[in-house]
Parts: C-alpha cells; sequence; structure tokens
C-alpha cells in the first residue's frame, strides 16, 4: 500500500467478517488506513449516545483483530476506528447487530430494552401503593423497590429489606391522615427511616397485598410483571420506570 503524504488521512475499509452474531460470539474486525502508520480501535461503551470509547486495541494500518460481542443496551456492539496523525484525526464506527443469547419473558420488547442479562426468575412479591408511587418487594434478593410518581429524580430506588421477624412492624406515634395508612414490617421499616422517601411517597393508600412475580435482568432495564400482569421496567439507576 503506497502511504500518503503527512496529513491526509483516509480510511479504505473498517469492516467484520459479520454483520450480526449473538452476544459474547467472536467476530474479526477488518481495516486499512492510509496517511498514519498505526491507529486505534475502540469498543463504544455506554447505555444511549453519546457512547463513550472504552477498551482500545492500538493496531497497525492495516490487519485484523478478533474481539468478543457485547452489545450496547439498544442491542447494537460498536467499535469505532480511529487514525491520528498529530495534525487531525477521522474515525470510523462500525455497528453489529447483537442477536440475545437468553429470550425476554414477555412481548412486546420495548425499544432500547438491550439484551436479557440472566434467565427470567419466580418470585413472591409484596405490592403496596402510596399517594405518590409504589412499593414493591421482591423476596429473591429480599429488595424492596421504591417508585416515585412525583417527577423528581431519582424515579426510582431500590433498598435492602432489613427488618426481621419480632422487631416493631410500626411506629404508634405516627397517626396517618383519615383513609390513609402507615406503612408495617419492610415496607414501614424503609418509609420510617428514611425521611426523603417519606416525604416522596407520602401515606399508603391501601394494605400490602402479596402476588407472585416474574423478573428479569437486562443491560438497561429490570423488568417485573406488577400485580396486574403488567411489565414495569426500572431503567438505568433510577433514571426512570415505566
Amino acid at each position: 500500500m503506497q502511504a500518503l503524504p503527512v496529513g491526509i488521512l483516509r480510511v479504505e475499509y473498517f469492516t467484520a467478517d459479520a454483520t450480526a452474531a449473538a452476544a459474547g460470539d467472536v467476530i474479526t474486525l477488518f481495516w486499512a488506513v492510509q496517511g498514519a502508520d498505526v491507529a486505534t480501535i475502540y469498543r463504544m461503551d455506554g447505555e444511549r449516545e453519546p457512547f463513550e470509547r472504552g477498551q482500545a486495541w492500538r493496531v497497525p494500518r492495516t490487519g485484523s483483530l478478533r474481539v468478543a460481542v457485547r452489545p450496547n443496551p439498544d442491542g447494537l456492539a460498536r467499535f469505532t476506528l480511529v487514525v491520528n496523525n498529530g495534525v487531525e484525526e477521522i474515525a470510523q464506527e462500525l455497528q453489529i447487530t447483537a442477536s440475545c443469547t437468553e429470550t425476554w419473558f414477555f412481548e412486546p420488547v420495548p425499544s432500547g430494552a438491550g439484551c436479557p442479562t440472566s434467565p427470567s426468575v419466580l418470585s413472591l412479591a409484596v405490592y403496596q401503593p402510596f399517594e405518590r408511587g409504589v412499593m414493591f418487594w421482591i423476596a429473591e434478593g429480599r429488595t424492596i423497590y421504591a417508585l416515585f410518581n412525583d417527577g423528581r429524580a431519582p424515579a426510582w430506588l431500590a433498598l435492602p429489606d432489613e427488618y426481621r421477624d419480632g422487631e416493631p412492624e410500626s411506629d404508634p406515634s405516627l397517626n396517618p391522615p383519615e383513609g390513609r395508612q402507615q406503612p408495617i414490617r419492610g415496607f414501614g421499616l424503609v418509609w420510617r427511616t428514611r425521611e426523603t422517601l417519606r416525604q416522596r411517597l407520602g401515606w399508603a393508600t391501601a394494605p400490602e397485598s402479596a402476588f407472585e412475580t416474574q423478573l428479569q435482568q437486562g443491560a438497561s432495564a429490570l423488568f417485573l410483571r406488577d400485580r396486574d400482569g403488567k411489565v414495569i421496567g426500572l431503567y438505568g439507576t433510577g433514571e426512570q420506570w415505566r
């Protein structure tokens, strides 16, 4: 390959031996550039645009590289070839469509859900509605999820259930308004000991009720089925739920 004068950069090609692959599969990237002796290939990480440059490989100006497919939450694995001659820089992105090794327990799958990271599980669950949100207790992992509908951040919280049998179920000094209730046991403990959570949720509007749920963790969200059969997605680390 004949070299171009310094300062003239060009990506001749940046491709792969597959346009689609299962998450975790190994594919081969191929590239050729002009105007520089070396280049860098980045794996692009993140949940949404703009994606960030993650794992990097310093490579010669032409060659091949075997890499594992690791999709972003939108189901695409992204790689960027970057060429820099000290004066200017050019970049070219390559996208691979990733098929999931696990399947979601529900249909239709919302856009941006990406792939499940584990199989779905069945679990005992408890639900309670509040003035400005709801709480779920999931036996699998003994976790309490507080979902707020006040439009503030975070939109939801995941909290450990630290209540143990024999401890006080409620605080008799707290008197709810008419038609409202003080949550008890695990819900009550997090509600009483976290003032911001208590203020955001308000009082319980009905007793807690038990049901069986199905839940599954994904790259961008945890999905669970509520007592009415509706699937709820808890996105990010409290960013949103829907």
